[in-house]
């Protein structure tokens, strides 16, 4: 009785939080374009990976963020009593002792998985130095994101042991994708509103996050040119930048409110449809 209470408790939270429906493909796709060369099994390996270590990533920033979701974001899970940070404890350590397990068994580079736990860590601890970096915002975000062309670097590990120029461009062009997402999962207006000012946009301001945006597909796209084994592939990926640009230019003018979230989709349908593009082309080079 107990257990199918806490395995509940764990649904409810994972439903809220983690919502599946939304972590698997997001996992899919990047570990598609982590995949190369290309077999089932490597495909299935860095999407289980990277679906793993950001579930671990969402139980760590729980424990790390909870006296501030308590103040500003009393609604979610652990804050309104659904679960207790002590029952996600062993779903945390199952989740690192999954990973180690499955790095350990298929050959993955075991030194750069120790290294990104590692550095997960001292992100889990706010580097040891949370009022400082609480008040340099700028530099807690590329701090944060440092980690993950490292990740997906690692994530290739599945497929294969050399780490390539390629390889490397590859790995910043999935990093630069998935900041463009987490990005656009912010651009809503409650995130503005709200009186934590912990977001983008509460920083930057509309205009100045459309801005970066832009300057991250743009980037993406010329990331994209040496890793695409065919450029043909390419065509709608760059076919499809207007219509990005007509969105930014809407949201940066005043109308954040109502295009944020076609914004936010037309991002999801950039970064995927450039990761799945990438993938064929290597399957069907020039």
């Amino acid at each position: 009785m107990m257990s199918s209470t806490i395995s509940q408790k764990i649904s409810g939270y994972l439903k809220d939080r983690f919502p599946l429906h939304h972590m698997l493909p997001l996992s899919l796709v990047f570990g598609l374009a982590c995949s190369h060369p290309f077999s089932l099994g490597s495909w299935v390996l860095a999407s289980a990976g990277l679906f793993l270590y950001l579930l671990e990533l969402r139980l760590l920033d729980e424990f790390k963020d909870d006296a501030h979701d308590r103040t500003f974001y009393p609604d979610r899970p652990v804050q309104r009593g659904l679960v207790r940070l002590q029952e996600l404890t062993p779903v945390l350590i199952a989740c690192i002792f999954v990973q180690t397990v499955v790095v350990f068994a298929f050959g993955a580079n075991m030194l750069m998985f120790l290294f990104v736990q590692l550095y997960t860590f001292f992100m889990s601890r706010e580097f040891f130095a949370k009022p400082w970096m609480s008040r340099h915002f700028t530099i807690n975000i590329i701090l944060h994101e440092l980690i993950t062309p490292v990740l997906f670097i690692f994530l290739f590990s599945y497929s294969t042991s050399e780490i390539s120029a390629e390889t490397i461009i590859a790995a910043f062009l999935c990093g630069i994708g998935f900041f463009l997402l987490e990005m656009g999962r912010k651009l809503k207006p409650r995130e503005k509103t709200g009186r934590a000012n912990d977001t983008y946009v509460q920083r930057y301001g509309n205009r100045r996050v459309a801005e970066i945006i832009a300057v991250l597909l743009l980037l993406s796209v010329v990331l994209s040119v040496p890793v695409y084994k065919n450029t043909a592939f390419m065509i709608p990926v760059i076919a499809y930048l207007p219509a990005a640009g007509f969105l930014l230019v809407k949201y940066s003018s005043g109308e954040w409110i109502r295009i944020s979230r076609f914004l936010f989709a037309g991002l999801v349908v950039f970064v995927f449809l450039n990761l799945i593009l990438l993938s064929v082309s290597r399957l069907n080079p020039a």
